[in-house]
Parts: structure tokens; C-alpha cells; sequence
């Protein structure tokens, strides 16, 4: 594994400090995993007047930023969006900023018609995080 993907551990309300270095990560990330559109939509709307020139950094940058719900979409282009909106809504340490966009992530989903469906079977928080690596096949 490479290092730059070794595991860390933070504390809840404590800050990160220093930046993320992105382009290393992306780098190390497989190049055929993908994010649905929906977790793009916030964070275009962050980067404004500015995306035009982020669209240039992109593998697959829709006309305007109009990601569509349900599409994949390359992880690399994914990673760049958010590093764009996080430098935007949260100036300073990109690390504590990637952290605190990551908090909505599943506000975007409960929004969906999926996510709504999904979560009304939950019980609770603690129910869904004890089912989740039998969700992920980690568990028999």
C-alpha cells in the first residue's frame, strides 16, 4: 500500500492541519473507480465562476457541471471537484477542509429518492454502522 494511504486516526472535534497532497492520492487511487453524480452537484455549485477552469482538469467535465444523479463518474475528477470546493468554503488547511465537506456526504445521499428509501429501513445510526461490514462482504 502506498504510503500515502496509510491509516491515521483524528479525533472528532480536533482539527487537521497541513494539506492533502491530491494529485498523489489521485494517483494512487484505481483509475476505474467512480462516485455517482449526486455527491458532485453540491460541490460544483461551491466552485462557481471558477469552473470553467477547473473543467479543464477533468477526464470526463459535463457541459456546465450538470452531473447527472445516477452516472458514474471517474474518481479523479471527483477528488479534484472537492479539493476546488473545499479551497473555496473552508481557506486554510486542506486537510481539516476535505474533513469538514465530508461531514455532508450523507445528507446528499438521505436527499435522494434512494437514500430516502435506504435510510427509512434503518433503525438507527448504531444499527446501520454494526450492519455495515456485512453490507461490504466482510462478514459471512
Amino acid at each position: 500500500m502506498s504510503s500515502i494511504l496509510a491509516r491515521y486516526t483524528a479525533e472528532l472535534e480536533a482539527p487537521l492541519f497541513g494539506d492533502v497532497p491530491l494529485e498523489e492520492i489521485i494517483d494512487a487511487a484505481p483509475s476505474g473507480h467512480t462516485v455517482k453524480g449526486m455527491f458532485f452537484t453540491r460541490y460544483v455549485k461551491d466552485i462557481g465562476d471558477a469552473w470553467p477552469e477547473v473543467a479543464k482538469t477533468l477526464r470526463e467535465a459535463p457541459n456546465g457541471g450538470r452531473y447527472r444523479s445516477f452516472a458514474a463518474y471517474p474518481l479523479g475528477d471527483y477528488l479534484r471537484i472537492v479539493g476546488r470546493a473545499a479551497e473555496a468554503r473552508f481557506p486554510g488547511a486542506t486537510r481539516e477542509a476535505f474533513r469538514l465537506l465530508a461531514r455532508g456526504e450523507v445528507e446528499v445521499f438521505a436527499e435522494s429518492t434512494l437514500g430516502k428509501v435506504t435510510l427509512s429501513l434503518l433503525e438507527s445510526p448504531a444499527s446501520a454502522l454494526t450492519q455495515f461490514p456485512r453490507t461490504l462482504g466482510w462478514l459471512r
